[in-house]
């Protein structure tokens, strides 16, 4: 019975450790900048380019150049006026995995001058991305000081930065990282998962035959062959 329940035990054990693996990303996978609206305080895509309606996206592991023309609708106005006076914050996130299990959050910052009827906006904005085995750790965004565009509603503001993959905690290139995320990474980890818990079940197996040969036995033979 108790060699049952400790097989059982162990069952249960491998496969919450199991459910706590997450997908990995796979390079050049695409990832959506979501954002909570803020009127009903859903998660939607973050951004609409006007250039030709895609979602604000990025590819992972892919430095690249962001390029994503904002149409200012009257809304969206008063939203920027309220982000840029610090009255109210883009609050986005980004997933932590393929399988979307996690995100981390990220907020999108603008840097410009709020005048009565329209604003002057820096439209340059990095983002960087901290990765470690195929699975983001850490994402940020920030203005950086470039040109200040006009803007009021029906404006098409020209938002653009860098986009940057970094290994890990440090700020080495994730492309240039000799622990770039692989595909035998990521079996070599499901591998290792299953077999430390074969080698768990076999020790509790020999133990238990153990235990029943030199205890439970004898005490059995003892019992009923008195």
């Amino acid at each position: 019975m108790k060699f049952l329940l400790a097989v059982l035990c162990l069952a249960v054990f491998c496969s919450l450790t199991h459910a706590k693996e997450t997908k990995p990303f796979e390079k050049g996978e695409e990832i959506i900048l979501e954002c909570r609206d803020s009127a009903s305080g859903d998660w939607r895509p973050g951004l609409t380019c006007a250039e030709d309606g895609s979602n604000l996206s990025f590819r992972f592991g892919e430095d690249s150049f962001m390029h994503c023309s904002w149409f200012l609708t009257p809304q969206d106005y008063d939203f920027a006026v309220k982000v840029i006076s610090q009255t109210d914050a883009w609050q986005c996130r980004i997933p932590m995995s393929s399988d979307k299990s996690f995100y981390l959050p990220v907020v999108v910052p603008l840097w410009g001058i709020s005048e009565p009827s329209h604003f002057h906006l820096n439209y340059h904005i990095n983002f960087i991305f901290h990765v470690d085995q195929g699975r983001i750790i850490g994402v940020s965004s920030y203005p950086v000081k470039d040109k200040f565009q006009f803007g009021r509603p029906g404006s098409l503001l020209n938002l653009h930065g860098l986009v940057r993959w970094f290994d890990r905690h440090s700020y080495n290139s994730l492309t240039s990282s000799t622990h770039q995320p692989s595909l035998p990474t990521v079996y070599l980890s499901w591998i290792s998962i299953a077999g430390w818990c074969c080698v768990s079940s076999l020790i509790t197996i020999i133990f238990a035959s153990l235990l029943y040969t030199l205890r439970i036995k004898p005490l059995l033979i003892k019992r009923y062959l008195k």
